[in-house]
């Protein structure tokens, strides 16, 4: 299984709390930019949609974003409702396989980088590429 798919199977794992009722976006993209976002630096909702959306070409390349980037409420109602423990058991699993992919070696981040080399740090995150930002 592929790096990519492996982060996709480990957070399918998260039970959707949604109706099936008006589900305009899949649960995985909505997790991984709220996930993502938020390793990158945002620090609220609407921070999440507007990295989302200036990363949005990036994101589509592993996300399917069917119709676009989940508004600030959609992501807040969904981070709101899903069982936490359940997330947190998922998160647990994925940096326990990209601690596997990397052999337990570190990986050092100068915080000051991060903001300037995010799409760099993405990768990172997503345990694409193993990468060293000073």
């Amino acid at each position: 299984m592929d790096k990519q798919n492996k982060l996709v199977s480990i957070f399918n794992q998260v039970e959707d709390p949604r109706s099936h009722i008006n589900k305009l976006h899949n649960l995985i993209d909505i997790l991984l930019i709220g996930m993502i976002s938020v390793i990158c630096g945002a620090e609220t909702w609407k921070q999440m949609v507007g990295f989302a959306k200036s990363k949005e070409d990036f994101l589509r390349t592993f996300l399917e974003l069917p119709n676009g980037i989940p508004s600030e409420d959609t992501i807040n109602r969904l981070f709101t409702s899903i069982d936490s423990i359940q997330l947190e058991n998922c998160f647990i699993e994925w940096v326990s396989s990209i601690a596997d992919l990397s052999l337990g070696q570190i990986i050092a981040i100068d915080g000051k980088n991060i903001k300037a080399k995010n799409h760099l740090f993405i990768w990172l995150v997503l345990g694409l590429v193993k990468i060293t930002l000073y």
